[in-house]
């Protein structure tokens, strides 16, 4: 079995899911339906029939109780429906037997019973025969009372005596009884026309099912199932808020065999489940029984996989009578028989009152002799301070502390007189602190898993390191009081950052490429939309050839100030330190009006703008994508500047200011079930420095360009998971050289393609939890950057558009495509 996971989580889930569709069966009445095959299938009737004595047979040998009743009395009722049928029950009446189903020879399938407000006087099947397999039969009991002290009544969901019992279910939420409740059951017993035989008994039981959600219980065992001989496995019990009052046995079981083996059968415990003090009788919790009284001395048993959860929230009610809780229970062993317990276990979720509760990998009543275990596990989860009778018999705990766990605290106090045995045990420890937790609450003094422990000399603490939140680890190291049988537990080291928490500072870094992409949307897009149409006119004036001689007459048309708009979008990775990477996907959008003055060496272009955008990321950390549908926008303002002479020379500049928002939604993968929400709001400004030449040819124009561009990001506080992040302010810095060709066959179409390399220089991000410093996250490095795109008109007409595409290789990957657009008034 696998140490690491729990087994029964996803079996109670599935097991659940499935009791909730019982549920819905009850109805306002009695009824039944489905079919039973054979020489003796009798249909149903809507009044009582007389059975036949094969019948007054059986029924006198499954019960040893006095006052049987006469075969002939009309209150049996035997409903084989070949058809729907319902039966309404006024209040209350009186059935001595209800079988859905009944076969002599054939199987038995698919009945179903209703009961409720019903006075029931002997026992319920769902279906029973005598040799076929009885399936798919259910009981559904919403109130009633069946039998009296004394005179048991029990309630099958399926019955054979000479096959396999399996998918039958039994569903209750409410009543009294006085015998057993099985999901399913085979007995050694048979019958046949004229009196009672002994059948094979020896066939299986799985897939069974008891879900009790209400009722009192006088005595004797709820069980998924019961099997004569053979196996018994998957097999399930459910109960929740019941009661256990007078009778000789008290509790439940996911299965039983009579001399047989069980595996893979469950019990959930859930809300209350009270057992009264007034008689000295066995109470069991077991997710298996081997009954083995009814086997033979040579007889060899086997118990495996099989399991008890107690849920949160359980209490087993006030007395002193110890409850026995075990992965499997084995009756009475015969001697010279040999049995085996090996991987069972007992889950614990969440807080609960065990004050009478003995825990056990497995248990025995009689002599143990014979009897041995292996690899049985205890699982805790989420809870201390639970205080148990004893615990024994399990090889592996596993340990997944709750959120508020800290130095000083105590997982279990043992109030018997034994303490727990740890030799060779194996004890793994895992969970979360708890985010929120002040570290200086929690590391110091050990965290006490056992208050009692022997043997711990030779146990193995298994985990290295536990986390807090998604911010700290503490190392673990093995603790063990001086004193004979003392204390047992773990110390924790002094806190130290959790290497993934940079996920959370890439957020900062996130911010920053957001302003990083309106940074290079600016230096881009927004100084082309500016001055669409300067390139062509300065060219006329640098040049008697090719621009020249399509320029003319543009100075007249190009008039006053003129309005520019630029739009974009793309998507880029950005690979930082420590395997790391940022994923975006963004639109960006610029709109301004800009104005050109002439002077004498050249032209002044200068405006302003309002710039936007909105985005989406993701990260990863050590190469683990660790969050998702995350987002980012950003809007500011900011002014422009041009200076262009004509011998092709040129300065430019630009600030920027505004806010960006960044948020981080989903649950990392580094730290499964913890959820980090949360936004980052900054105030961002920037900077943008730039010169060049431009070398005007015939049909062609070079320009030659170098840039530097600088972001700045102020600081921010976040709580993530319970934990205070600080994020200090970060800043980029980067240097651009590159150069664009421009080609011009046509006064119309003007096709252009570019080049460039940058460097980022700085870009680190920084911050603190609890004052210890975050991992560095940085994208400093290289990027090659090649564009592609055409002009559109200009040149004869007051507008003019440039639809263009970067693409990005090195620290920066990925590709932009931006359309211009830019016209005068």
């Amino acid at each position: 079995m696998d140490r690491g996971r729990s087994p029964w989580g996803a079996y109670v889930r599935r097991r659940m899911a499935r009791t909730a569709w019982l549920g819905a069966l009850a109805l306002a009445a009695l009824s039944a339906r489905g079919t039973a095959a054979g020489e003796y299938a009798y249909p149903g009737n809507l009044s009582p029939r007389t059975p036949p004595s094969w019948v007054a047979g059986i029924l006198s040998a499954l019960t040893s109780m006095p006052n049987v009743p006469n075969p002939a009395d009309p209150s049996y009722l035997y409903l084989d429906a070949s058809s729907e049928i319902e039966l309404t029950v006024t209040s209350p009446s009186s059935l001595h037997i209800l079988a859905g189903g009944i076969s002599e020879y054939g199987p038995v399938s698919n009945n179903t019973l209703t009961i409720e407000n019903a006075v029931v006087s002997y026992t319920v099947y769902g279906g029973i025969t005598q040799n076929g397999d009885a399936s798919g039969n259910t009981v559904t009991v919403v109130n009633g009372t069946f039998g009296t002290l004394g005179t048991g009544v029990g309630v099958y969901g399926g019955m054979t005596f000479g096959g396999n019992v399996y998918d039958n279910s039994v569903a209750i939420t409410g009543g009294n009884f006085y015998g057993g409740v099985f999901g399913g059951a085979v007995d050694a017993l048979g019958f046949t026309t004229s009196g009672i035989v002994t059948g094979s008994g020896t066939g299986s039981a799985y897939n069974n099912t008891v879900t009790a959600t209400g009722g009192t219980f006088h005595g004797l065992i709820i069980k998924g199932s019961q099997s004569s001989g053979a196996e018994a496995y998957s097999n399930y019990a459910e109960i929740r808020n019941v009661a256990w009052v007078d009778g000789p046995e008290q509790g439940a079981a996911g299965g039983t065999a009579r001399a047989g083996n069980v595996r893979d059968n469950h019990l959930l415990v859930s809300g209350n489940a009270t057992f009264d003090d007034t008689s000295n009788v066995r109470r069991l919790l077991a997710g298996a029984l081997i009954e083995g009284a009814g086997g033979s001395s040579s007889g060899t048993y086997s118990a495996s996989g099989n399991s008890v959860t107690i849920d949160a929230g359980t209490s087993f009610g006030a007395g002193v009578q110890p409850i026995q809780v075990t992965g499997a229970h084995i009756v009475d062993p015969p001697a010279g028989a040999t049995a085996t317990a090996s991987e069972n276990w007992v889950a614990i979720n969440g807080w609960s009152d065990l004050s009478r509760a003995q825990l056990s990998g497995y248990s025995v009543s009689g002599t143990a002799a014979g009897v041995t275990g292996s690899n049985n596990s205890l699982f805790t989860t989420n809870a201390k301070d639970l205080r148990v009778q004893g615990i024994s018999n399990f090889s592996y705990y596993e340990f997944a502390l709750p959120a508020d766990a800290k130095g000083g605290d105590t997982i279990y106090t043992i109030t018997g007189t034994a303490p727990v045995d740890l030799a060779d045990a194996t004890i793994s420890v895992t969970g979360d602190l708890g985010g929120g937790n002040n570290p200086a609450n929690i590391a110091g003094q050990p965290i006490i898993l056992f208050n009692r422990a022997a043997g711990t000399n030779t146990a193995i603490l298994s985990t290295g390191q536990l986390n807090q939140g998604l911010s700290l680890t503490y190392a673990v190291t093995p603790y063990q009081s001086a004193q004979t049988n003392g204390s047992y537990g773990f110390t924790l080291s002094d806190p130290q950052i959790n290497p993934n928490t940079a996920a959370f500072a890439g957020t900062q870094v996130a911010q920053l490429m957001g302003v990083g992409l309106a940074s290079d949307f600016l230096a881009g897009q927004g100084y082309a939309a500016a001055t669409l149409s300067i390139d062509d006119e300065y060219a006329a004036a640098a040049s008697t050839r090719g621009f020249a001689s399509l320029r003319d007459n543009y100075y007249a048309q190009i008039g006053g100030p003129s309005v520019f708009a630029a739009i974009g979008g793309g998507a880029r990775q950005y690979l930082l330190s420590g395997n790391s990477a940022i994923h975006m996907r963004n639109a960006s959008l610029l709109l301004g009006v800009a104005n050109r003055d002439e002077i004498e060496e050249g032209r002044i272009t200068y405006g302003g703008f309002l710039e936007g955008g909105y985005g989406r990321w993701h990260g990863e950390v050590n190469d683990v994508r660790v969050n998702h549908n995350d987002d980012f926008r950003y809007i500011g303002v900011g002014l422009l500047a041009r200076y262009e002479r004509r011998d092709g020379y040129y300065l430019d500049g630009a600030i920027h200011v505004g806010g960006i928002k960044t948020a981080f939604s989903g649950t990392p993968a580094f730290s499964p079930g913890i959820t980090a929400d949360y936004s980052a709001d900054s105030l961002y400004y920037g900077l943008n420095l730039g010169g060049g030449y431009r070398m005007v040819r015939t049909e062609s124009l070079l320009d030659l360009s170098a840039r530097f561009i600088w972001d700045h990001i102020e600081d921010d506080r976040a709580t993530i998971a319970g934990d205070p992040f600080r994020f200090d302010s970060i800043g980029s810095h980067r240097l651009r050289l590159g150069g664009r060709w421009e080609f011009s066959p046509d006064c119309f179409v003007n096709p252009y393609a570019g080049a460039a390399y940058e460097y980022e220089f700085t870009s680190s991000s920084s911050g603190s939890v609890w004052g210890y410093a975050l991992p560095e996250t940085s994208a400093r490095g290289a990027t090659v950057l090649g564009e592609l795109g055409a002009k559109i008109g200009g040149r004869e007409s007051l507008c003019a558009w440039d639809i263009g595409m970067q693409g990005f290789f090195g620290k920066r990957r990925g590709v932009q495509g931006a359309i211009r657009f830019e016209t005068s008034f």
